[in-house]
């Protein structure tokens, strides 16, 4: 999955995931520095990213836990992850509930 992109603070231009993971922490439009803040957007977007992709494995404990790295630096979760989180907890909820059967 593609990083989401990051708005530039000096140009305000909008700099794609894929490309800023391939120029790092410059601008490719006006080549200044991205502030810390834009730094900040790209690992929690990151850290969403990972999220989705476990979920999508079927490893809901491990998408839950990106999604608590998020709020233990003090972000709020939008409202699509906090509907996918509740989702989560019940695909989790339920796959421990058939684990528990499978070993009976």
């Amino acid at each position: 999955m593609v990083p989401r992109a990051v708005r530039c603070p000096s140009c305000r231009r909008s700099v794609p995931g894929d490309v800023l993971a391939a120029v790092g922490d410059a601008c490719p439009h006006c080549q200044r520095p991205l502030d810390p803040s834009a730094k900040h957007e790209r690992a929690v977007a990151q850290t969403l990213d990972w999220a989705d992709q476990a979920a999508g494995r079927g490893k809901y404990a491990d998408a839950l836990a990106w999604l608590k790295m998020v709020e233990a630096i003090g972000d709020r979760l939008s409202d699509a992850y906090e509907e996918k989180q509740r989702h989560w907890r019940a695909a989790l909820t339920s796959q421990s509930g058939r684990s528990q059967r499978e070993c009976a």
